[in-house]
């Protein structure tokens, strides 16, 4: 009887090692980007628009990030035209910690405008790579993504995605996160 047991033993000890070589070598089934739930019906094309505010370094940001976006491997096709689907400015407020925002106009599950800006307060000193990677974050969220953490250019800090990881242009859980709406 005690042989047994300790059979028993000896069995439970191998199948909760083999459980846990199995969870170490087998990568997990993780998704590195967040989806806000809401899609555009079409975003190829998606148009964009500046009107007469916007300076140089806003627009140069918008232009250089919605590049960024159509060469990334999404049906993402960003084109300016005055029929917009996403309006681009900028602002001034020192009252705030944010350097973008977007804000969006939807109904039931679908987006139908957005409105993405540029905080000059805190952008206005950036060089052209942190403002595009603010633009291309802003344009992120106007497809639908949300924040995460790490290199990733839906990283909701600029210091974090810019300084810390160089991450200046859509990365591959921010392209995956886009197919996995629209692709």
């Amino acid at each position: 009887m005690f042989s047994k047991v300790r059979l028993i033993k000896w069995n439970i000890r191998f199948v909760i090692l083999i459980g846990l070589v199995i969870l170490l070598l087998v990568p997990s089934l993780t998704f590195a980007y967040n989806l806000w739930g809401k899609t555009w019906l079409d975003v190829d094309p998606l148009y964009y628009y500046f009107d007469s505010w916007p300076g140089y370094k806003t627009k140069s940001a918008f232009t250089a990030a919605k590049s960024d976006w159509n060469a990334a491997s999404t049906p993402v096709n960003f084109q300016w035209s005055a029929s917009y689907d996403i309006y681009c400015y900028e602002w001034y407020d020192s009252g705030t910690g944010m350097s973008g925002f977007t804000s969006h106009d939807t109904y039931e599950i679908y987006i139908f405008g957005a409105s993405c800006g540029l905080n000059m307060y805190w952008t206005d000193d950036y060089d052209l790579n942190w403002r595009k990677s603010v633009a291309g974050h802003e344009l992120g969220h106007a497809l639908g993504l949300l924040h995460v953490s790490g290199a990733k250019l839906m990283n909701g800090y600029d210091t974090t995605r810019c300084e810390t990881y160089g991450v200046f242009t859509p990365q591959a859980d921010d392209i995956n996160g886009v197919n996995a709406m629209y692709g």
